[in-house]
């Protein structure tokens, strides 16, 4: 099979010999916010245990509902961040080679962003690779048609 390469908004997916191999040539857009997510998570850890280690006396009314307050605050605050870590950890793959035989289904993604369109793969294990196109040159269409003669379920897409 001759190789086809496919341009992404971060890099290029080459496919040779049955295999997607997804080469990132820009820096991590999302790097500022995993550092935020390690931050807040670390700080999570330690003030657990601090918590946990010091000797807390009967409080009053005002301080209890003060902890709650601050509690609560806490977890609005925390739940974008662990839901990225979440979804990092256990929903997407970080393989960069991915066999076709072990994709599943796929699907395009549309983006609030007019200028581009994504790819969703869901894999046979149950983990999701997202990859982000430009629109105006339709590699996202050309990925998606390349997948129908192998039979993996092209779905439609959602936004």
């Amino acid at each position: 099979m001759k190789e086809q390469v496919f341009k992404t908004t971060t890099g290029t997916i080459t496919l040779k010999q049955d295999t997607l191999i997804f080469n990132r040539l820009i820096g991590e857009d999302d790097s500022r916010y995993r550092y935020h997510s390690f931050i807040l998570l670390t700080l999570v850890i330690v003030l657990r245990w601090w918590w946990s280690e010091s000797d807390r006396k009967a409080e009053s009314d005002f301080e209890t509902f003060q902890s709650v307050v601050w509690t609560a605050i806490f977890l609005y605050w925390m739940y974008p961040h662990l839901k990225y870590a979440f979804n990092w950890l256990f929903r997407f793959t970080w393989r960069n080679r991915i066999p076709m035989s072990r994709i599943q289904s796929a699907e395009k993604i549309e983006t609030e962003n007019e200028l581009e369109c994504g790819v969703r793969l869901h894999l046979q294990s149950g983990r999701v690779k997202e990859v982000m196109f430009r629109r105006e040159e339709g590699y996202a269409e050309k990925l998606l048609q390349l997948f129908e003669p192998q039979g993996i379920t092209i779905q439609p897409g959602l936004v």
